[in-house]
């Protein structure tokens, strides 16, 4: 038996195994090898083989959980053939090759798939990349010009040229615009204006616990920054450099005190989640985002959760063996799933530095 069908039986048994016995899903193979990576190696002769060897058919429905992959290549060989789709062009299955790239579009720009860099190159050619540039660069200018992002509903809008609000155009992009910083500099420059810094949240956390608090609103996950990120997600993800600085700050501790909930953790059933998403992205095997509808047991959202929790998964990941193993899964999947988290991190110590140096000359 040569290597191909050897490999071939022990993922083929393996699924066999997990709907039989509920195992685990096979990650690498006997010899080390990574499965997803043996697939995309072999993928063209895994398709071929597929309408007459079941194992093959078993495999590529267990592993390509959707048709993503398909589609890209089918939407790669006609625009080879005919240039970028336009109104009116289908796949073969009906589908808008349109529709299809305006639903998948931050997944195609965050895909390790060769193809979709010629798909994305051939869009960047067309009238509609070339309007969505022409926003991007008056964005640039009235950042420029006036050193901020317009957040939230009480600050002053201004419309685009084509009549476009911009608030509303930061706020439908702001994923996009994030994927697209490293291929654009005014893109980059503008993606790193997209989020309050801590300081900013800092203020405006105390200014709202201390003036405008609401319990229910709180509890409900209801209250969000500016920058539109969630209020609660943030203090419990800062909650140790907030009880530092809460010691040479009267404001920061009657904040605190007054939003502070017992037994967060708890009450988030971060355990139970912690055991059942390892199993949801070893089936999927991408990150899920936060507006894609895919849930735990109990209704929460994966993806709101996974970056609510990063920076607990980056901390307790050498203290425990499901965090830990999370945390390998999450890297694995994306290398720089933690990237912001650990800058984070760095902040934060040197907050730390300075409220201990500061508390050590009082």
């Amino acid at each position: 038996m040569n290597e191909f069908e050897e490999k071939l039986n022990e993922l083929y048994y393996s699924i066999i195994d997990r709907d039989k016995y509920g195992t685990k899903r096979l990650i690498k193979f006997s010899d080390g090898q990574k499965v997803r990576q043996w697939i995309d190696i072999e993928r063209a002769r895994l398709e071929i083989l597929a309408s007459e060897d079941e194992r093959v058919s078993v495999i590529l429905k267990s592993y390509l959980f959707d048709d993503f992959y398909f589609r890209v290549r089918e939407f790669n060989e006609f625009i080879l053939s005919n240039g970028f789709p336009f109104d009116g062009q289908t796949f073969k299955d009906g589908t808008l090759f349109n529709v299809w790239f305006k639903q998948n579009y931050d997944r195609l720009l965050s895909s390790n798939i060769s193809e979709t860099k010629n798909i994305i190159k051939s869009f960047y050619g067309t009238s509609n990349y070339q309007l969505y540039i022409d926003r991007i660069d008056e964005v640039f200018c009235f950042l420029m010009k006036n050193k901020f992002l317009p957040y939230g509903d009480d600050s002053d809008d201004n419309e685009l040229n084509d009549g476009i609000s911009l608030k509303r155009f930061i706020y439908r992009y702001k994923k996009r615009l994030k994927l697209m910083a490293p291929f654009n500099d005014k893109i980059k420059f503008i993606s790193s204006k997209l989020y309050l810094s801590f300081e900013e949240k800092l203020n405006e956390f105390c200014n709202y616990a201390l003036n405008y608090f609401n319990n229910e609103d709180w509890l409900n996950n209801a209250v969000f920054f500016k920058d539109g990120y969630g209020m609660r997600d943030w203090f419990y993800n800062y909650k140790k450099e907030l009880d530092i600085l809460a010691k040479s700050s009267d404001d920061i501790r009657q904040a605190i005190s007054r939003v502070q909930i017992k037994n967060y953790k708890g009450n988030n059933n971060f355990r139970e989640k912690l055991i059942e998403v390892v199993h949801i992205l070893c089936d999927l095997n991408y990150i899920p985002s936060d507006d894609e509808d895919i849930t735990f047991k109990d209704g929460t959202n994966v993806g709101n959760w996974l970056h609510a929790n990063k920076r607990l998964i980056l901390l307790g990941k050498d203290d425990d063996l499901y965090t830990n193993c999370l945390y390998v899964k999450l890297c694995e999947l994306d290398s720089h799933t933690f990237d912001k988290a650990i800058d984070a991190l760095k902040i934060s110590d040197e907050v730390k530095r300075k409220v201990l140096k500061k508390g050590n000359n009082e």
